[in-house]
């Protein structure tokens, strides 16, 4: 069983409905509505469309809520057991789920003739693959390291040696993001701050 926290922004931002957990989407000049959307064409979550969670430290969502959201935020969490959710593609400690993801990037590259520049374009190739092959093991969520240098402010960061740059983080930095709604979703709650939940945030 994990802890999940996720950081919703009070009021939430023009380009995601007024519920909770919060979706993150592209953003593309055919889909941008909003003001904020329209500034944002190009926008593209990293892990693919969908519900974003910090797994294990509240630290992560507070200081995400400071940087992003303006220090005008709100944290919610849920228990997440993945035992009981076989579709959650592992890439932080499965190692057939990495090498299954190494090999769609084999794929990616024989089918656009190129390597893909970020992890996203691997994530929307391999969902677009699943829809496509009936037979295929479907996956409707995906756990990774999200260690690529990112500063969580305050988090103990420990240096290899004095002549390799490579750091250590204490706080492991893991994100979990659900493709499409969760039964887990039900159990969410809101814990900071410690006041009523807004009347113009509802759960989904």
């Amino acid at each position: 069983m994990a802890l999940l926290y996720q950081t919703v922004s009070e009021p939430p931002p023009q380009n995601v409905t007024p519920c909770v957990p919060i979706f993150s989407k592209q953003i593309t000049q055919a889909n941008a509505v909003t003001d904020y959307e329209k500034r944002h064409i190009g926008y593209r979550p990293w892990l693919g469309d969908g519900y974003y969670f910090w797994e294990g430290f509240k630290s992560h969502a507070h200081h995400w809520g400071k940087t992003h959201c303006g220090g005008a935020y709100a944290i919610y969490t849920l228990e997440y057991i993945y035992g009981d959710n076989v579709g959650c593609l592992n890439l932080v400690d499965n190692p057939d789920h990495i090498e299954l993801i190494e090999r769609v990037i084999e794929v990616f590259v024989k089918s656009k003739n190129r390597k893909p520049e970020f992890l996203s374009e691997v994530i929307y190739f391999f969902r677009a693959s699943m829809k496509s092959n009936p037979s295929s093991k479907k996956f409707d969520s995906i756990r990774t390291l999200a260690d690529g240098g990112m500063d969580l402010g305050g988090d103990p960061i420990l240096r290899f040696d004095k002549a390799n740059g490579a750091v250590y983080h204490i706080k492991r930095q893991i994100q979990v993001c659900f493709w499409q709604r969760n039964e887990c979703f039900d159990r969410i709650r809101k814990i900071f701050p410690e006041d009523c939940i807004s009347e113009d945030i509802q759960y989904v």
